[in-house]
């Protein structure tokens, strides 16, 4: 037997309003990124230089801004992302990718719900 379950977006509800739309609104956003491998091994082989993979840990710079008034823009946030990421080999076939991140806004004079940090996924089960 084959048991249907039906999916929703994940809109949020506001309560009194009974609303799950969005204020219209424009943003102009940029990003910058560094990764940084500073352990890292490299293997030869047949006169070749490989990089060993999950041999060190990679860390991480984000930033991202929205720029307020520039293209008809109407956000104004900073945020500052750190993070590492690594994968270990788990006998013959396992592996374990672990990656950890956090963030605070420098700035979050105007923003929407668009603009904050989302984890992934976009349904969720009724």
């Amino acid at each position: 037997m084959i048991k249907y379950v039906s999916f929703h977006a994940q809109c949020p509800r506001q309560c009194r309003t009974c609303n799950t739309g969005f204020a219209d609104n424009t943003a102009f956003v940029g990003a910058i990124g560094f990764e940084a491998r500073p352990w890292q091994k490299y293997r030869i082989r047949n006169g070749n230089k490989y990089r060993a993979d999950r041999s060190t840990p990679t860390f991480t710079l984000d930033y991202k801004k929205g720029f307020n008034q520039a293209f008809g823009s109407d956000v104004d946030y900073d945020l500052v992302e750190v993070g590492v990421r690594q994968g270990f080999r788990l006998g013959v076939r396992g592996l374990l990718d672990m990656n950890l991140k956090a963030g605070q806004f420098l700035n979050n004079k105007s923003m929407y719900f668009m603009d904050y940090k989302h984890f992934m996924g976009n349904q969720r089960h009724s």
